[in-house]
């Protein structure tokens, strides 16, 4: 990985010094020449700046050869006046103090515009005017022709490295992009068969949970038959019992019957106030864990036996002919919120808080489509 990073960094770094000497070695483009009428009016305006004076032969030999220059037909005035701005120019550069500006830009661009009226057939090139070296010499352009032929070489190879340093990084790029969008497309279907997956096991526990709670059910089914089977039997050899051999007398067959009414169990009328751990343990036969169905303003049987309240019913009897009381499944308060939040709808309390629950009076409930309704709220008391 580092090997790869600091290869993609020498070929950038090659890449952008190709790119700078490319620009450094182009050769500049050739302007357009101005005719000897811009040139002069250019000369003229320059000549006006007092930014940077010039010395009193210069000023002499510019506005003659302005004046020179609006009869360019007259070619020795002009060629004399040319050559006079030149020999002042040469001499201003060797004065001390010069500095080269806008002005001498002008002067010379109007003594090469003259030379082209001059000589017209000649290849004339916008050459400054010659200025003197620290040493004293003059140096001209000619020193800086002999390293044409080393930049002309010298462009075409920097340019071909610089594609070269292109294309390779162009394919480290594309490489680079191909891996990450994999690796985030195999991030993405993880991420989703993680999701799935998880929601699947979810509902594998629910259905676990309600297959457990279905044969809890069918073997309190089971077992209850086998109690009616057991009690049939009974009443049966009972009836038997009674019987004188001439058959079934009327008398002794109700008289059979009425003891076992009288053998039924009969609700347990609890005595209030009592501690809610008591209750719970003395009936917990006849409990069942209810929870409530918000959605439907009802008390609904919890399977999961992890609701808040506990109904109390004997179910050997029918619900129309006994009470049937609604109690809270904890026998302690840890908190006052704790009241507020899950007992304060079917319960009245004239100081929750944290400590041991008794009822006072039951909450009352009365059986209805799909389960159970409040009907008389209870009180209760923590001590």
């Amino acid at each position: 990985m580092k090997y790869r990073l600091s290869l993609s960094l020498a070929l950038a770094t090659c890449f952008c010094f190709a790119l700078i000497a490319s620009a450094i070695g182009q050769p500049q483009e050739a302007t357009t020449p101005l005719t000897l009428e811009q040139a002069a009016k250019g000369l003229d305006d320059a000549a006006k700046d007092k930014t940077i004076p010039f010395s009193t032969p210069l000023q002499k030999a510019v506005a003659e050869f302005v004046q020179a220059a609006k009869t360019p037909e007259e070619k020795v005035n002009l060629k004399k006046k040319t050559e006079a701005l030149q020999t002042a120019l040469t001499a201003e550069q060797q004065r001390p103090g010069y500095i080269r500006g806008k002005k001498v830009n002008a002067i010379e661009d109007a003594i090469t515009a003259a030379n082209q009226v001059l000589h017209p057939d000649a290849k004339n090139r916008q050459t400054p005017s010659p200025s003197p070296s620290p040493s004293g010499f003059i140096v001209t352009n000619d020193d800086n022709e002999k390293g044409l032929t080393f930049t002309g070489l010298l462009v075409p190879v920097l340019g071909a490295i610089a594609a070269a340093g292109l294309i390779v990084l162009l394919t480290f790029g594309l490489l680079r992009l191909r891996r990450g969008y994999w690796a985030r497309f195999d991030h993405h279907v993880s991420g989703v068969v993680r999701a799935h997956t998880g929601e699947l096991k979810q509902r594998q526990d629910e259905l676990g949970q309600q297959v457990l709670a279905l044969a809890n059910q069918h073997r309190n089914a089971s077992t209850r038959l086998e109690s009616i089977e057991s009690e049939l039997q009974a009443l049966g050899r009972r009836v038997r019992g009674m019987s004188d051999g001439r058959g079934y007398q009327g008398d002794s067959t109700r008289a059979a019957f009425d003891e076992y009414s009288r053998s039924q169990p009969v609700p347990v009328e609890p005595e209030f106030p009592a501690s809610v751990s008591d209750y719970l343990s003395k009936m917990k036969r006849n409990s069942t864990v209810v929870k409530p169905d918000f959605q439907n303003g009802i008390l609904i049987s919890d399977l999961d036996g992890k609701g808040e309240l506990v109904l109390i019913r004997d179910t050997n009897l029918a619900d129309s002919v006994q009470p049937l009381f609604l109690v809270p499944r904890v026998g302690q308060f840890q908190t006052k919120q704790e009241f507020h939040s899950y007992y304060e709808r079917y319960y009245e309390c004239q100081r929750p808080s944290a400590g041991d629950v008794w009822i006072i009076d039951p909450a009352i409930v009365s059986t209805v489509p799909g389960g159970w309704e409040l009907r008389e709220k209870g009180v209760l008391e923590v001590r």
